[in-house]
């Protein structure tokens, strides 16, 4: 009987992949949170340096095909399969091979594959078992692969609908490349399947409310227990406390919190202050996992035709980006950005993955994420947006951009499209979008004027006017200028940024074009002043026919104890300037 259903399952599958748009085997799509083994990995942060996280080398072989027919056996062939080398593969169906493990010491746990930055929609297989069907490729999308995948080595398949992708809202015509990122993760048999958090601001009182969302894969009955700390932006501790949840039968259940903070410090452009929220699961005695995320302090509103950001009218300075495909690149990005003054990212495209966001929450940028549709201006009305069998797609494209990026005090406002189309399938997904929250505001450009959007550009709908000069951030410019005397080692450097925030300074010296001298220091520059440093060089005598010295400047916050890989991208990521 149960062979019969799972045959059942898959043949629903294979009719999902002509138009039934649901996903199957997909975990619900939460924040992207990753498990550590202790509170201090969970502090930095680095999720390779998980004893529960394995990333994908990169390794990948391929297959292309020519129709939908036939994928599975082709799955299961060994011929065929070619080396890939990174770059887009032709095909109606482009079939991807890498390998996993699975160690002995997550026997006793779950196992669980996460998919992210797919080009097309996809299935999984471990081995020749199909595991799931996702539809919606972009956002990060988790697997639970624990009674299939064996002890040591296994095969990851999977199989990219690039035609699929043509014949619906967006996605690459024809031909599909390597996920950016692939990572088998373990986590107890009550795991925590996603966290949620909301924040509010009044009078200078924070509010704070937690929801661990706790799963269970027992049949019986388990008592767990929920810890949290949360410290202050100065690492200090603000609160804690801890609760009990008895799951039962595979079961889900809700552990909530309310913290309430007076003086707090809010998070928004010109300070982005971030507190950290620990949390760790207890049972049998036993601690399960571990696990750190940023929370900002914010209260987000629209009045008289402006975002309304901690009470105050917030201008709008805002650069629009399609999504990187790796975080030091997102980083660099999002610098050049602020060193141009936006203020907000207005993604383009598909959403982000989590890791851009959190960069934007330490860097004070605002996002507007984007739903993975885009519907061309030459159909707005005959098209998908109106074609009811693509309706369950288009809500799960809203829904999963907005579960993947709720969290993040950067993300201000939502947009359920991009391109000029509009129609049923756009009303009803603003309809889904508001009932999971409807305080913040959905910016469509596409709505044309019409209700399914609280943003207009041109100001004649909606409650925040878009004048078209608050796309235009100006020219882009340097975020700092700088003179060096050789003799004195100092240097005069002017701030060009316009926010008064604590900045530090990276310097680099070469030595014609070997790097030999690099760092950082905190330096107190006010918007538009200059000042003399003397970057700590030792006792090096510059010859400045030989010696160059380089300096960039960026946010003292994103050098706040326990950012871990993030501060390492950062510190990567600026883009560095020669004296003048």
């Amino acid at each position: 009987m149960r062979r019969l259903g799972a045959v059942l399952l898959f043949v629903g599958m294979a009719s999902g992949l002509r138009g039934q748009w649901a996903p199957v085997g997909r975990e619900s799509v939460g924040g992207g949170w990753l498990p550590f083994g202790s509170a201090a990995e969970a502090m930095a942060g680095d999720a390779a340096n998980s004893a529960y996280v394995q990333f994908s080398g990169g390794e990948w072989q391929v297959k292309a095909l020519a129709s939908a027919a036939g994928v599975e056996a082709a799955v299961k062939e060994d011929a065929g399969w070619t080396k890939s080398d990174g770059g887009a593969v032709k095909g109606a169906v482009v079939l991807l091979r890498g390998t996993f493990k699975r160690p002995f010491a997550w026997i006793d746990r779950e196992q669980l594959i996460r998919i992210e930055g797919a080009d097309a929609p996809y299935e999984v297989y471990v081995g020749a078992r199909r595991v799931g069907f996702n539809a919606s490729p972009r956002v990060g999308a988790d697997f639970d692969v624990t009674k299939v995948a064996q002890e040591g080595n296994n095969t990851l398949t999977l199989a990219l609908y690039t035609e699929l992708a043509e014949r619906s809202i967006s996605g690459v015509r024809g031909e599909a490349c390597a996920p950016t990122r692939v990572c088998t993760f373990s986590q107890p048999v009550v795991r925590v399947r996603d966290i949620l958090t909301s924040t509010a601001v009044t009078d200078g009182t924070g509010a704070l409310s937690i929801g661990v969302i706790l799963k269970s894969s027992l049949l019986g009955a388990r008592e767990s227990e929920v810890y949290y700390e949360l410290l202050g932006p100065d690492g200090r501790m603000v609160d804690s406390g801890h609760k009990g949840a008895t799951l039962r039968l595979r079961g889900e259940d809700t552990v909530r919190f309310t913290v309430t903070i007076p003086d707090v410090k809010t998070w928004g452009p010109a300070s982005p202050l971030l507190y950290t929220l620990q949390l760790r699961t207890q049972y049998e005695g036993r601690y399960g996992e571990h696990l750190a995320l940023r929370v900002g302090f914010r209260s987000v509103a629209v009045a008289d035709g402006a975002l309304v950001l901690n009470g105050r009218p917030q201008p709008l300075h805002i650069e629009e980006m399609t999504p990187p495909a790796d975080a030091a690149s997102a980083a660099r990005l999002l610098m050049q950005a602020r060193s141009r003054e936006a203020n907000m990212i207005a993604l383009r495209g598909y959403p982000a993955t989590a890791d851009f966001y959190t960069l934007c929450d330490m860097l004070g940028l605002m996002v507007c994420p984007q739903a993975e549709i885009e519907l061309p201006a030459a159909a707005p009305y005959a098209g998908p947006g109106n074609d009811p069998r693509l309706e369950p797609l288009f809500l799960d494209r809203v829904e999963t951009m907005y579960n993947a990026s709720k969290g993040h005090p950067s993300v201000v406002m939502f947009s359920i499209a991009g391109g000029a189309g509009n129609g049923n399938n756009l009303y009803n997904a603003y309809v889904a979008l508001k009932r999971l929250e409807a305080a913040r505001p959905v910016a469509f450009v596409g709505a044309g004027g019409e209700w399914n959007s609280d943003a207009a550009a041109d100001g004649s709908n909606g409650r925040i006017r878009f004048a078209p000069s608050s796309f235009s951030v100006g020219p882009a410019s340097a975020p700092i200028d700088f003179t060096f005397d050789p003799a004195t080692k100092r240097a005069a450097v002017r701030n060009n940024m316009s926010d008064r925030t604590v900045y530090r300074l990276g310097y680099r010296v070469y030595d014609r074009r070997k790097l030999i001298r690099e760092g950082s220091f905190a330096v107190d520059i006010a918007p538009g002043r200059r000042v003399e440093v003397a970057p700590p060089v030792g006792k090096l005598k510059f010859k400045p026919s030989r010696h160059k010295l380089q300096l960039s400047l960026f946010p003292e916050q994103t050098f706040a104890p326990g950012n871990g890989l993030l501060e390492k991208l950062i510190t990567a990521a600026p883009v560095w300037y020669d004296s003048i």
